[in-house]
């Protein structure tokens, strides 16, 4: 009982707690929602422009337009790229984690007796 538990549903206990984690950083950052605004300007700050000359007035709102979305885009390709090394950061030590499960008893078999040897 103790093998299979050990070996076939902790692993899966552990793999579902990992998944869990891995998701965090994707609601946490908003990964998917900067995504699909990623072109949109930063907090939809646009300024405007009243003037009595159209060609004038339609030139300053397209540049502050386009400007707002290179800082819109350069900030959340910012929140992008953090998210993603957080999923990274926290795959990595998922695997970890579950090898170490998985080569524990090995582990302890080898502590054990390396500390047997160095007793004679």
């Amino acid at each position: 009982e103790f093998i299979k538990w050990y070996y076939h549903e902790a692993p899966i206990q552990i793999i579902q707690i990992w998944k869990n984690f891995l998701t965090f950083p994707f609601d946490f950052f908003g990964i998917y929602y900067h995504v699909s605004t990623f072109f949109r300007p930063w907090r939809l700050i646009m300024v405007q422009y009243e003037d009595t000359s159209l060609v004038r007035k339609f030139l300053f709102n397209m540049s502050s337009r386009i400007i707002g979305s290179i800082i819109g885009a350069f900030l959340r390709g910012i929140t992008i790229c953090a998210g993603l090394v957080s999923v990274a950061i926290v795959f990595i030590g998922g695997m970890g984690l579950l090898l170490f499960w998985l080569f524990l008893p090995l582990i302890l078999v080898y502590a054990f007796l390396d500390g047997v040897l160095l007793l004679s």
